[in-house]
């Protein structure tokens, strides 16, 4: 799951998330508030690099959506801002 602020180096994160060959698929959201970059803009990136890469609408549908792809040997990684870590976690605790 992956939320950025436009100001940051987004290109560098989608790069390095690319490189990693054990990533299955990026779940973009939007990061919250004014700085937030759209979700729309992450996917399109992610899909150029050639990542699987899936929309979601906030934190709580990421992790809802997660919990569907994932087993019970996967791990979900939330990065980019951290901004929404909290409500990630929140959001995690709920579906269990």
């Amino acid at each position: 799951i992956i939320g950025v602020f436009k100001d940051k180096d987004y290109d560098r994160l989608v790069e390095l998330i690319a490189g990693m060959h054990n990533t299955q698929t990026v779940i973009c959201i939007t990061a919250p508030g004014a700085r937030g970059l759209d979700r729309d803009i992450l996917f399109e990136r992610f899909e150029k690099a050639g990542v699987h890469a899936l929309k979601a609408d906030g934190v709580t549908a990421a992790v809802e959506l997660a919990g569907e792809l994932t087993g019970p040997e996967d791990v979900t990684i939330c990065c980019g801002s951290l901004s929404y870590f909290k409500e990630a976690n929140l959001s995690h605790e709920k579906s269990k």
